[in-house]
Protein backbone atom coordinates (compact mmCIF):
# COMPACT_ATOMS: atom_id res chain seq x y z
CA UNK A 1 0.00 0.00 0.00
CA UNK A 2 2.98 2.31 0.22
CA UNK A 3 3.45 3.25 -3.57
CA UNK A 4 -0.35 3.29 -4.01
CA UNK A 5 -0.49 5.32 -0.63
CA UNK A 6 2.37 7.79 -2.10
CA UNK A 7 0.30 8.35 -5.32
CA UNK A 8 -2.93 8.79 -3.74
CA UNK A 9 -1.74 11.74 -1.85
CA UNK A 10 0.09 13.33 -4.55
CA UNK A 11 -3.26 13.30 -6.37
CA UNK A 12 -5.52 14.72 -3.76
CA UNK A 13 -3.18 17.36 -2.73
CA UNK A 14 -1.80 18.41 -6.30
CA UNK A 15 -3.25 22.22 -6.66
CA UNK A 16 -1.16 22.82 -3.29
CA UNK A 17 1.97 21.24 -4.41
CA UNK A 18 2.09 23.76 -7.82
CA UNK A 19 2.44 26.80 -8.58
CA UNK A 20 2.86 27.79 -12.27
CA UNK A 21 3.00 25.19 -14.60
CA UNK A 22 4.27 24.93 -18.43
CA UNK A 23 4.36 22.32 -20.43
CA UNK A 24 3.78 20.91 -24.13
CA UNK A 25 0.61 19.22 -24.18
CA UNK A 26 -0.07 16.42 -27.00
CA UNK A 27 -3.25 14.89 -27.57
CA UNK A 28 -4.07 11.63 -29.63
CA UNK A 29 -7.10 9.88 -30.15
CA UNK A 30 -8.39 7.18 -32.50
CA UNK A 31 -11.91 8.30 -32.98
CA UNK A 32 -13.20 4.73 -34.56
CA UNK A 33 -11.83 3.34 -31.28
CA UNK A 34 -13.89 6.08 -28.93
CA UNK A 35 -17.29 5.47 -30.87
CA UNK A 36 -17.09 1.70 -30.54
CA UNK A 37 -15.75 1.92 -26.41
CA UNK A 38 -19.09 5.07 -25.99
CA UNK A 39 -21.48 2.21 -28.26
CA UNK A 40 -19.88 -0.08 -25.29
CA UNK A 41 -20.87 1.95 -22.74
CA UNK A 42 -24.36 2.87 -23.54
CA UNK A 43 -24.48 -1.35 -24.55
CA UNK A 44 -23.91 -1.92 -21.09
CA UNK A 45 -25.94 0.46 -19.48
CA UNK A 46 -29.14 -0.83 -21.40
CA UNK A 47 -29.21 1.83 -24.24
CA UNK A 48 -29.49 0.41 -28.17
CA UNK A 49 -26.88 2.29 -30.30
CA UNK A 50 -27.31 2.76 -33.98
CA UNK A 51 -25.12 1.64 -37.03
CA UNK A 52 -23.61 4.47 -39.06
CA UNK A 53 -25.33 4.11 -42.34
CA UNK A 54 -22.86 4.19 -45.61
CA UNK A 55 -22.84 7.65 -46.84
CA UNK A 56 -23.15 9.24 -43.61
CA UNK A 57 -21.41 12.58 -43.59
CA UNK A 58 -18.05 12.90 -41.75
CA UNK A 59 -18.49 14.76 -38.23
CA UNK A 60 -15.12 14.06 -36.69
CA UNK A 61 -15.63 10.67 -35.08
CA UNK A 62 -17.33 7.47 -35.74
CA UNK A 63 -16.62 5.00 -38.29
CA UNK A 64 -16.51 7.48 -41.62
CA UNK A 65 -13.20 9.02 -40.28
CA UNK A 66 -11.27 7.49 -42.80
CA UNK A 67 -7.74 8.46 -42.98
CA UNK A 68 -8.76 11.29 -40.18
CA UNK A 69 -9.45 8.43 -37.89
CA UNK A 70 -6.38 9.44 -35.46
CA UNK A 71 -6.32 12.53 -34.67
CA UNK A 72 -3.16 13.95 -32.96
CA UNK A 73 -2.53 17.69 -31.77
CA UNK A 74 0.05 19.32 -29.63
CA UNK A 75 -0.14 22.42 -28.23
CA UNK A 76 1.04 24.48 -25.23
CA UNK A 77 -0.24 24.43 -21.38
CA UNK A 78 0.15 27.52 -18.66
CA UNK A 79 -1.00 27.41 -15.63
CA UNK A 80 -0.83 29.45 -12.16
CA UNK A 81 -3.28 28.60 -9.61
CA UNK A 82 -6.92 28.38 -10.30
CA UNK A 83 -6.50 29.95 -13.95
CA UNK A 84 -5.54 27.61 -16.91
CA UNK A 85 -4.60 28.50 -21.10
CA UNK A 86 -4.06 26.00 -23.62
CA UNK A 87 -2.65 27.27 -26.97
CA UNK A 88 -3.83 24.39 -29.47
CA UNK A 89 -1.49 24.59 -32.65
CA UNK A 90 -2.62 24.02 -36.51
CA UNK A 91 -0.83 21.13 -38.03
CA UNK A 92 -0.73 22.64 -41.40
CA UNK A 93 0.97 25.92 -40.12
CA UNK A 94 3.55 23.97 -38.27
CA UNK A 95 4.20 21.67 -41.19
CA UNK A 96 4.79 24.67 -43.48
CA UNK A 97 7.17 26.62 -40.85
CA UNK A 98 10.59 26.21 -42.05
CA UNK A 99 12.79 23.47 -40.00
CA UNK A 100 9.45 22.66 -38.18
CA UNK A 101 7.30 19.67 -38.05
CA UNK A 102 3.30 18.85 -38.28
CA UNK A 103 1.92 18.37 -34.80
CA UNK A 104 1.26 14.64 -35.74
CA UNK A 105 4.81 14.46 -34.94
CA UNK A 106 4.67 12.93 -31.63
CA UNK A 107 8.92 12.71 -30.91
CA UNK A 108 9.42 16.81 -30.43
CA UNK A 109 5.92 17.88 -30.94
CA UNK A 110 7.24 21.22 -32.72
CA UNK A 111 4.40 23.49 -33.28
CA UNK A 112 3.37 26.66 -35.38
CA UNK A 113 0.55 29.10 -35.49
CA UNK A 114 -1.97 28.81 -33.11
CA UNK A 115 -4.99 26.99 -34.26
CA UNK A 116 -7.68 27.09 -31.22
CA UNK A 117 -7.30 29.14 -27.12
CA UNK A 118 -8.87 27.72 -24.25
CA UNK A 119 -8.71 29.85 -21.30
CA UNK A 120 -10.00 29.24 -17.70
CA UNK A 121 -10.15 31.74 -14.57
CA UNK A 122 -11.94 29.54 -11.45
CA UNK A 123 -14.63 27.63 -13.07
CA UNK A 124 -15.41 30.49 -16.07
CA UNK A 125 -14.44 29.61 -18.94
CA UNK A 126 -13.80 30.46 -22.56
CA UNK A 127 -12.61 29.24 -26.36
CA UNK A 128 -11.63 30.67 -29.23
CA UNK A 129 -11.62 28.21 -31.98
CA UNK A 130 -9.29 28.44 -35.42
CA UNK A 131 -12.45 29.76 -37.09
CA UNK A 132 -12.86 32.90 -35.04
CA UNK A 133 -15.84 31.47 -33.30
CA UNK A 134 -16.31 31.83 -29.04
CA UNK A 135 -17.52 29.31 -26.96
CA UNK A 136 -17.79 29.73 -23.39
CA UNK A 137 -19.41 29.76 -19.58
CA UNK A 138 -21.79 32.39 -18.91
CA UNK A 139 -20.61 34.51 -16.30
CA UNK A 140 -23.53 34.02 -14.17
CA UNK A 141 -23.00 30.10 -14.52
CA UNK A 142 -21.87 28.25 -11.82
CA UNK A 143 -20.06 25.45 -13.84
CA UNK A 144 -17.36 23.33 -11.90
CA UNK A 145 -19.82 20.35 -12.22
CA UNK A 146 -19.23 20.30 -16.12
CA UNK A 147 -16.11 22.05 -16.84
CA UNK A 148 -14.26 18.76 -17.63
CA UNK A 149 -17.10 18.57 -20.31
CA UNK A 150 -15.62 21.38 -22.38
CA UNK A 151 -12.29 22.05 -21.07
CA UNK A 152 -11.25 18.12 -20.50
CA UNK A 153 -7.52 19.47 -20.97
CA UNK A 154 -8.21 21.09 -16.72
CA UNK A 155 -8.09 16.79 -16.12
CA UNK A 156 -3.86 16.75 -15.34
CA UNK A 157 -4.14 19.50 -13.27
CA UNK A 158 -7.01 18.67 -10.86
CA UNK A 159 -6.71 14.99 -10.69
CA UNK A 160 -8.21 14.54 -7.77
CA UNK A 161 -11.57 14.53 -9.97
CA UNK A 162 -10.43 10.66 -10.85
CA UNK A 163 -10.54 9.00 -7.29
CA UNK A 164 -13.99 8.84 -6.53
CA UNK A 165 -14.94 6.93 -10.13
CA UNK A 166 -11.73 4.54 -10.51
CA UNK A 167 -10.39 1.62 -8.81
CA UNK A 168 -6.23 2.17 -8.86
CA UNK A 169 -3.63 0.21 -8.27
CA UNK A 170 0.48 0.90 -8.17
CA UNK A 171 2.41 -0.46 -11.09
CA UNK A 172 6.03 1.01 -10.18
CA UNK A 173 8.36 3.66 -9.77
CA UNK A 174 10.11 5.14 -12.87
CA UNK A 175 11.55 8.46 -14.15
CA UNK A 176 9.91 10.23 -17.30
CA UNK A 177 11.91 13.30 -18.64
CA UNK A 178 14.12 13.21 -15.61
CA UNK A 179 11.04 13.82 -13.09
CA UNK A 180 10.08 10.52 -10.73
CA UNK A 181 6.81 9.63 -11.27
CA UNK A 182 4.61 6.65 -9.92
CA UNK A 183 2.68 4.40 -12.59
CA UNK A 184 -1.04 3.43 -12.12
CA UNK A 185 -3.40 1.45 -13.52
CA UNK A 186 -6.91 2.48 -13.16
CA UNK A 187 -10.31 0.20 -13.91
CA UNK A 188 -14.20 1.56 -13.60
CA UNK A 189 -15.53 1.23 -10.11
CA UNK A 190 -19.28 0.37 -9.85
CA UNK A 191 -19.35 -0.74 -13.78
CA UNK A 192 -19.24 1.62 -17.12
CA UNK A 193 -18.93 4.82 -16.02
CA UNK A 194 -21.14 6.31 -18.83
CA UNK A 195 -21.29 10.27 -19.08
CA UNK A 196 -20.09 10.25 -15.48
CA UNK A 197 -16.58 9.96 -17.24
CA UNK A 198 -16.62 13.07 -18.62
CA UNK A 199 -17.52 15.04 -15.46
CA UNK A 200 -14.14 13.76 -14.09
CA UNK A 201 -11.99 14.58 -17.18
CA UNK A 202 -11.71 10.52 -18.35
CA UNK A 203 -11.94 9.42 -22.08
CA UNK A 204 -13.94 6.58 -23.12
CA UNK A 205 -12.12 3.19 -21.98
CA UNK A 206 -12.26 -0.01 -19.77
CA UNK A 207 -8.99 0.53 -17.79
CA UNK A 208 -6.41 3.74 -17.95
CA UNK A 209 -3.12 3.87 -17.43
CA UNK A 210 -1.79 6.73 -15.53
CA UNK A 211 1.39 8.39 -14.58
CA UNK A 212 1.43 10.91 -11.73
CA UNK A 213 4.45 12.91 -11.26
CA UNK A 214 5.72 12.72 -7.70
CA UNK A 215 6.65 16.09 -6.96
CA UNK A 216 3.16 17.93 -7.86
CA UNK A 217 0.61 15.06 -8.41
CA UNK A 218 -0.41 16.11 -11.78
CA UNK A 219 -1.09 13.83 -14.47
CA UNK A 220 2.10 13.94 -16.99
CA UNK A 221 0.00 11.23 -18.89
CA UNK A 222 -3.41 9.68 -19.50
CA UNK A 223 -4.33 6.79 -21.20
CA UNK A 224 -7.23 5.07 -22.28
CA UNK A 225 -7.98 1.70 -23.32
CA UNK A 226 -11.12 -0.19 -24.40
CA UNK A 227 -10.68 -3.94 -25.55
CA UNK A 228 -7.06 -4.07 -25.81
CA UNK A 229 -6.41 -0.78 -27.46
CA UNK A 230 -5.85 2.67 -27.16
CA UNK A 231 -8.40 5.09 -27.63
CA UNK A 232 -6.93 8.16 -26.17
CA UNK A 233 -3.70 10.00 -24.95
CA UNK A 234 -2.66 13.02 -22.66
CA UNK A 235 0.76 13.91 -22.10
CA UNK A 236 2.57 16.44 -20.81
CA UNK A 237 5.88 17.23 -22.08
CA UNK A 238 8.60 19.31 -20.77
CA UNK A 239 7.03 20.26 -17.23
CA UNK A 240 8.32 22.95 -15.30
CA UNK A 241 6.92 23.78 -12.08
CA UNK A 242 6.94 26.77 -9.98
CA UNK A 243 7.52 26.81 -6.00
CA UNK A 244 3.74 27.09 -4.87
CA UNK A 245 4.55 29.65 -2.32
CA UNK A 246 6.08 31.71 -5.09
CA UNK A 247 4.26 31.00 -8.47
CA UNK A 248 5.00 32.42 -11.59
CA UNK A 249 3.17 33.01 -14.79
CA UNK A 250 4.95 33.65 -17.68
CA UNK A 251 3.75 32.63 -21.15
CA UNK A 252 5.61 31.74 -24.37
CA UNK A 253 6.32 35.27 -25.19
CA UNK A 254 8.10 36.02 -22.31
CA UNK A 255 4.64 38.27 -20.46
CA UNK A 256 4.55 38.02 -16.82
CA UNK A 257 1.40 38.78 -15.04
CA UNK A 258 -1.99 38.05 -15.75
CA UNK A 259 -2.49 39.05 -19.03
CA UNK A 260 -2.41 34.86 -20.81
CA UNK A 261 -5.36 34.52 -18.31
CA UNK A 262 -7.42 37.41 -19.50
CA UNK A 263 -11.09 35.81 -20.74
CA UNK A 264 -12.22 39.31 -22.06
CA UNK A 265 -8.98 38.48 -24.34
CA UNK A 266 -10.30 35.13 -25.67
CA UNK A 267 -13.83 36.83 -26.72
CA UNK A 268 -16.04 39.76 -25.46
CA UNK A 269 -19.10 38.57 -23.27
CA UNK A 270 -21.44 39.33 -26.09
CA UNK A 271 -19.85 36.81 -28.30
CA UNK A 272 -19.80 34.36 -26.45
CA UNK A 273 -22.31 31.24 -27.31
CA UNK A 274 -23.42 28.62 -24.79
CA UNK A 275 -22.06 25.45 -24.80
CA UNK A 276 -25.49 23.95 -24.64
CA UNK A 277 -27.54 24.34 -27.12
CA UNK A 278 -31.02 24.40 -25.79
CA UNK A 279 -34.01 22.69 -27.54
CA UNK A 280 -37.02 25.17 -28.70
CA UNK A 281 -40.45 24.26 -30.27
CA UNK A 282 -39.08 24.46 -34.13
CA UNK A 283 -41.64 27.06 -35.15
CA UNK A 284 -39.26 29.48 -33.38
CA UNK A 285 -36.72 28.54 -35.49
CA UNK A 286 -38.66 28.49 -39.06
CA UNK A 287 -37.76 32.45 -39.58
CA UNK A 288 -33.96 31.69 -38.70
CA UNK A 289 -32.99 29.06 -41.41
CA UNK A 290 -33.18 29.31 -45.39
CA UNK A 291 -35.09 26.34 -46.11
CA UNK A 292 -39.28 25.31 -45.31
CA UNK A 293 -38.96 24.15 -42.18
CA UNK A 294 -41.16 21.03 -41.62
CA UNK A 295 -42.52 19.40 -38.44
CA UNK A 296 -45.01 16.83 -37.36
CA UNK A 297 -48.77 17.48 -37.18
CA UNK A 298 -49.94 15.57 -34.20
CA UNK A 299 -47.27 15.40 -32.05
CA UNK A 300 -44.73 17.97 -30.13
CA UNK A 301 -41.01 18.07 -31.87
CA UNK A 302 -38.15 20.79 -30.45
CA UNK A 303 -35.34 21.35 -32.25
CA UNK A 304 -31.64 22.97 -31.89
CA UNK A 305 -30.37 24.72 -35.09
CA UNK A 306 -26.40 23.58 -36.32
CA UNK A 307 -24.19 25.72 -38.56
CA UNK A 308 -21.63 24.11 -40.19
CA UNK A 309 -22.02 23.91 -44.32
CA UNK A 310 -25.09 25.19 -43.65
CA UNK A 311 -27.90 25.55 -41.73
CA UNK A 312 -29.11 21.99 -39.80
CA UNK A 313 -32.10 22.06 -37.54
CA UNK A 314 -31.90 18.65 -35.52
CA UNK A 315 -35.49 17.56 -34.21
CA UNK A 316 -35.94 15.38 -31.16
CA UNK A 317 -39.62 14.13 -29.33
CA UNK A 318 -40.64 16.91 -26.46
CA UNK A 319 -43.09 16.32 -23.69
CA UNK A 320 -44.17 13.19 -22.47
CA UNK A 321 -42.15 11.05 -24.91
CA UNK A 322 -42.04 7.07 -23.78
CA UNK A 323 -38.92 6.67 -21.64
CA UNK A 324 -35.97 5.07 -24.05
CA UNK A 325 -37.91 6.24 -27.36
CA UNK A 326 -35.20 6.40 -29.97
CA UNK A 327 -36.48 8.86 -32.90
CA UNK A 328 -35.10 12.05 -34.60
CA UNK A 329 -34.85 13.46 -37.82
CA UNK A 330 -32.37 16.44 -39.16
CA UNK A 331 -33.54 18.84 -42.36
CA UNK A 332 -31.75 21.20 -44.09
CA UNK A 333 -31.37 22.40 -47.86
CA UNK A 334 -29.03 19.70 -48.10
CA UNK A 335 -26.15 20.58 -45.38
CA UNK A 336 -25.29 17.29 -43.41
CA UNK A 337 -27.39 14.84 -45.16
CA UNK A 338 -26.20 11.24 -46.11
CA UNK A 339 -25.45 9.93 -49.90
CA UNK A 340 -27.94 7.53 -49.98
CA UNK A 341 -26.28 5.56 -52.90
CA UNK A 342 -26.88 2.18 -52.25
CA UNK A 343 -30.25 2.75 -49.82
CA UNK A 344 -32.94 1.03 -50.80
CA UNK A 345 -36.14 3.44 -52.77
CA UNK A 346 -39.00 3.19 -51.48
CA UNK A 347 -42.36 5.57 -51.72
CA UNK A 348 -44.23 6.65 -48.71
CA UNK A 349 -47.64 6.40 -48.26
CA UNK A 350 -48.65 10.32 -50.43
CA UNK A 351 -46.32 9.33 -52.94
CA UNK A 352 -43.08 10.70 -51.67
CA UNK A 353 -39.99 8.64 -52.96
CA UNK A 354 -37.58 8.16 -50.26
CA UNK A 355 -34.70 6.17 -49.72
CA UNK A 356 -33.90 3.54 -46.26
CA UNK A 357 -31.37 1.66 -44.87
CA UNK A 358 -31.43 -0.64 -42.32
CA UNK A 359 -28.37 -2.86 -40.74
CA UNK A 360 -28.56 -6.40 -41.80
CA UNK A 361 -27.96 -7.77 -38.38
CA UNK A 362 -30.82 -4.97 -36.64
CA UNK A 363 -33.83 -4.29 -39.06
CA UNK A 364 -35.38 -2.32 -36.09
CA UNK A 365 -32.95 0.62 -36.87
CA UNK A 366 -34.14 2.77 -39.60
CA UNK A 367 -32.41 5.80 -41.79
CA UNK A 368 -34.91 6.97 -43.92
CA UNK A 369 -34.10 10.24 -46.53
CA UNK A 370 -36.48 12.06 -48.12
CA UNK A 371 -37.00 15.78 -49.83
CA UNK A 372 -40.44 17.78 -49.32
CA UNK A 373 -41.30 20.77 -50.11
CA UNK A 374 -37.91 21.11 -51.22
CA UNK A 375 -36.32 20.37 -47.78
CA UNK A 376 -34.08 17.29 -47.41
CA UNK A 377 -34.78 15.10 -44.09
CA UNK A 378 -33.04 12.48 -42.69
CA UNK A 379 -34.89 10.25 -39.65
CA UNK A 380 -32.87 8.51 -37.75
CA UNK A 381 -34.21 5.86 -34.71
CA UNK A 382 -35.51 2.33 -34.23
CA UNK A 383 -38.90 1.61 -34.80
CA UNK A 384 -39.55 1.13 -38.80
CA UNK A 385 -43.51 1.76 -38.51
CA UNK A 386 -43.18 4.54 -36.25
CA UNK A 387 -40.15 5.98 -38.50
CA UNK A 388 -42.33 5.95 -41.80
CA UNK A 389 -45.58 7.41 -39.85
CA UNK A 390 -43.15 10.44 -38.49
CA UNK A 391 -42.12 10.94 -42.21
CA UNK A 392 -45.65 10.94 -43.92
CA UNK A 393 -46.76 13.45 -41.23
CA UNK A 394 -44.39 16.18 -41.96
CA UNK A 395 -45.27 19.06 -42.93
CA UNK A 396 -44.58 23.37 -43.19
CA UNK A 397 -44.58 24.51 -40.13
CA UNK A 398 -45.14 28.43 -39.86
CA UNK A 399 -42.93 30.72 -38.50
Amino acid sequence: MGLLGDALEALSTSDRRRGGVHARLHRRTDHVRATAARNAEQAARGFPTLVEPPGAPYRGAGANAGADAIHDRWGTLLAAGDALRIDWHRADAAASTPGGTADTDATDGEVGEVGEVTVVRGEQWRRRGADGQVTGSRPAERASSVLTLFVPEIGPLRPWLLLSHLRLSALERSVRQGRDIIRLRGTARGGPLGMLRQFHGLPPGDTFDLAVDDATGILVELVAHWDGGEVERWELHDLRVDDPSNPTTVDEAGTTGPEPFDLDAVGIPRDVQEPFRRAVPLARLAAQVDFTLLAPQDESFAGVLREGAGPVVVAHPSGGRPAGRTVWFEQSRGAGMPDTTGWDPITLADGTPAHRWSPAADPDQVDLHLTRAGTQIWIRGRGPAEILALADGLRPVQP
